[in-house]
């Protein structure tokens, strides 16, 4: 979010708070104080995909979809919305596959890779990411990004958005 806002000064702390605690990092319980900044938000619509985007690109050449939610929601055994399955030609690429279970930190990046080429994701020229409401698609879209990928977005709408119009296709197993 902080990307499509224009900000580019962020981090995210692989393997969590568990993780920095387990390495003995340096941890403070007083409070701290910063400069004050002055941030101006530049909206980056390329990095957010819309519904219409997503139905275009259901036949569009170059444009990858990877569904992040499970194995079993994908196939359409499993659902919370209002329809069971995922959008027609999507790939699954499960975020929760992208992080050690151990560490919680994410996969080394050969091994990411892997999942990606096996969803046909990396040979794409635009990869659109989805799940349920965008939270899952965003860790998908990040692990992209580490990868090197450089079009990448999420559909915020996701399967939410998606599964509530009868008129959008589904598919499932």
């Amino acid at each position: 979010m902080l990307r499509v806002c224009g900000f580019d000064a962020a981090a995210v702390l692989n393997g969590g708070w568990q993780q920095w605690i387990s390495e003995g990092r340096r941890i403070s319980t007083e409070p701290a104080s910063y400069r004050r900044g002055n941030f101006r938000p530049r909206h980056r619509t390329g990095l957010m995909a819309t519904k219409q985007e997503v139905l275009d690109s259901l036949h569009a050449k170059g444009v990858r979809l990877v569904n992040a939610l499970s194995p079993e929601e994908h196939r359409g055994e499993e659902t919370h919305f209002a329809r069971a399955g995922r959008i027609p030609g999507s790939a699954n690429v499960d975020y929760q596959a992208l992080v050690d279970p151990q560490n919680h930190a994410y996969l080394p990046p050969e091994r990411l890779r892997k999942l990606f080429e096996a969803a046909s994701a990396m040979g794409a020229d635009r990869v659109i990411t989805y799940c349920g409401a965008g939270v899952a698609a965003s860790s998908d879209a990040l692990a992209l990004i580490l990868l090197g990928k450089k079009n990448v977005a999420v559909y915020d709408g996701s399967l939410a958005e998606w599964t509530a119009d009868p008129a959008l296709p589904m598919e499932k197993d």
